[in-house]
């Protein structure tokens, strides 16, 4: 289990199926720096192993195209088996960064958006059973 983080950008706890969850706070922008000093605090809070993530983008009021790219990159995937992202759909510009999500190639690890926080978890907590159930 790691212990809850509240900085002034997220906060993050891990719930009792072992999904990390990542809420970013009100107007957190997704900007190149503020996406390396989120990595920086999530890397220092997980215990060294892999996990299932619930990244809460709800009440974001930006999107860079870099700041993602860092916080969907190649580095994340030591700590990352699987992203749900939670957005509100229904805003025309939260419509533009769902596209820009969907649209990056060669991601680490699988990366699905929901409209809700309890669709998301289904996801995740489906992807866990099925790497747990034995082929034969």
């Amino acid at each position: 289990m790691i212990k809850p983080i509240k900085t002034k950008l997220v906060n993050i706890w891990e719930d009792s199926n072992e999904i990390i969850h990542v809420e970013f706070l009100e107007r957190f922008e997704v900007s190149d720096s503020d996406a390396k000093e989120y990595l920086n605090t999530a890397f220092s809070s997980v215990d060294n192993k892999s996990h299932f993530v619930l990244m809460d983008l709800r009440r974001i009021n930006y999107f860079d195209s870099l700041g993602i790219q860092h916080l969907i990159n190649h580095d994340t995937e030591k700590y990352t088996k699987a992203v749900a992202v939670i957005l509100d759909i229904s805003s025309p510009f939260v419509g533009s960064g769902i596209n820009l999500l969907l649209k990056l190639k060669n991601q680490p690890f699988p990366i699905r958006v929901f409209p809700t926080e309890k669709e998301g978890i289904d996801w995740l907590l489906s992807l866990n059973e099925k790497k747990s159930t034995p082929l034969f």
